[in-house]
């Protein structure tokens, strides 16, 4: 997949942990810098400000980066649906990939409520990146649970009195 839209961004000393490489709760910042600077770009921010919130995101870490690197972040909008939207990021430190991401963004209203994409918004995106300005909802997602979403056959971990850690699988 390709990615339209790259920002640069450099990698200063507050962002190195013990071992000296780049701190994972970084990425967050950096995917989130992308993401302001692709609302930018798309001429798509209300009143200098972003209506939107992240509802999830996933990160998976490929290499470590380092102090003083200019980090390459791309950003791309996958899919709209009627309050939310997908944006998938890759980290590069030149031709090294360091993280792959993907995160699920939800439009609010003045009070912080969903709120549905307004079309000129989705007519940006969907333009911008050449999608459909509305993808059904996200096929095969499990609702939510009481149990943070996972479903009725989810592997959970679990401690056991000993204190070692244990998987319990629900009844089907």
């Amino acid at each position: 997949m390709s990615h339209r839209f790259h920002t640069r961004q450099v990698v200063r000393w507050k962002d190195i942990d013990s071992w000296g490489v780049l701190n994972n709760a970084v990425y967050l910042t950096l995917l989130e810098q992308a993401r302001y600077e692709y609302c930018r770009e798309l001429g798509i921010l209300v009143d200098g400000q972003i209506r939107f919130v992240l509802a999830e995101v996933r990160v998976r870490f490929a290499a470590p980066g380092r102090m003083g690197t200019t980090l390459d972040v791309a950003a791309r909008t996958t899919s709209l649906r009627g309050s939310s939207f997908t944006m998938v990021y890759v980290v590069r430190d030149g031709a090294r990939l360091l993280a792959e991401a993907e995160a699920v963004l939800v439009w609010v209203d003045d009070d912080l409520r969903p709120a549905q994409i307004p079309d000129p918004v989705r007519a940006a995106i969907a333009a911008y990146e050449g999608i459909p300005a509305r993808t059904e909802s996200r096929a095969g997602r499990a609702a939510p649970t009481s149990r943070g979403g996972r479903g009725p056959t989810s592997a959970r971990p679990r401690r056991s009195r000993a204190g070692r850690s244990r998987t319990r699988r629900a009844a089907r």
